[in-house]
């Protein structure tokens, strides 16, 4: 995948999220109780980049266009933001399997955001940002 990711839509189309938020409620809503630990493929709306810094580390970079998603998805994760700030959600990534010697799929990645408020996210200053 990561060789590909970059050149290949059937590649890049593999990449998988799952969002899981702790102690849901029912008063968490419908989009929220239904699609709760669900891994989602990203497919159309995503673009993958590798590149080299100055210092010689490798690194894919990912971005999902979220703007480019349908509307009820952009719905229900606008619907949890102002719920943020009570939030522990745990996201892990994987690549999808599409074979039996694929499997098991393993995450790649993972973190926890625990109780964000959007209001207070920091901005990654210019003299941080990687030159590519």
């Amino acid at each position: 995948w990561c060789g590909q990711c970059d050149v290949s839509k059937t590649w890049k189309s593999r990449f998988k999220c799952i969002a899981k938020v702790r102690h849901v409620d029912s008063d968490s809503g419908s989009f929220l109780n239904r699609f709760n630990g669900k891994p989602m493929l990203v497919k159309e709306t995503s673009s993958a980049r590798r590149y080299v810094t100055n210092e010689g580390i490798r690194i894919i970079e990912y971005t999902v266009n979220m703007h480019k998603w349908a509307y009820i998805p952009k719905k229900g994760i606008v619907s949890l933001l102002p719920k943020l700030k009570e939030m522990t959600i745990d996201l892990g990534f994987t690549i999808e399997a599409r074979d039996d010697n694929e499997m098991p799929e393993c995450i790649l990645a993972s973190i926890t955001l625990d109780k964000i408020n959007p209001k207070e996210v920091k901005i990654i200053p210019s003299e941080l940002h990687v030159d590519c």
